[in-house]
């Protein structure tokens, strides 16, 4: 912090000097003037990556059973029940998606364990329309928190406790 303020009071210390030297109409001279020119080049300089990004809390393991069942419970089993091709119920919800391969997307898995970005489910839910139509269809879309919790299992390894 303290490099921080050197270095703006350095440069406003040019600013001025170059102010006091140059011949500028009087309201290039005004204080308030000069830092909002600095905030304006300030604020220019500033460039974003492809995304925001988000800063989450570190999580313990996260439990399938206690976590990631439930959201599929609340909002999946509906369309993905017990006789569908994807059984995301209670009796074969796990053993149905992980390191299984996707019908749709050849080359992918439906869950491919510490690998997020290349797992089908994550990439439907967080709505990658490369993926298709995002999930769930015909339910309240996931919230940031469960699509994040869903993601932090499937970096964590997908592990079936």
């Amino acid at each position: 912090m303290k490099i921080l303020s050197m270095y703006l009071l350095l440069f406003f210390g040019i600013i001025k000097l170059m102010v006091q030297q140059l011949r500028v109409p009087s309201f290039v001279r005004k204080p308030s003037t000069n830092v909002f020119a600095f905030s304006i080049i300030f604020l220019s300089s500033c460039t974003k990556d492809s995304g925001p990004i988000i800063i989450r809390p570190p999580v313990d393991t996260l439990s399938y059973t206690d976590t990631i069942l439930p959201i599929f419970l609340g909002k999946c089993v509906n369309c993905h029940p017990g006789f569908a091709s994807l059984d995301l119920g209670v009796t074969n919800g796990y053993n149905d998606l992980v390191n299984v391969n996707s019908i749709n997307f050849p080359g992918y898995k439906r869950v491919t364990p510490h690998d997020p970005q290349n797992s089908v489910l994550y990439q439907k839910v967080a709505g990658n329309s490369q993926f298709g139509t995002m999930m769930p269809l015909y339910a309240d879309r996931l919230t940031d928190d469960e699509i994040g919790l869903i993601y932090d299992w499937i970096a964590q390894g997908a592990m079936n406790n």
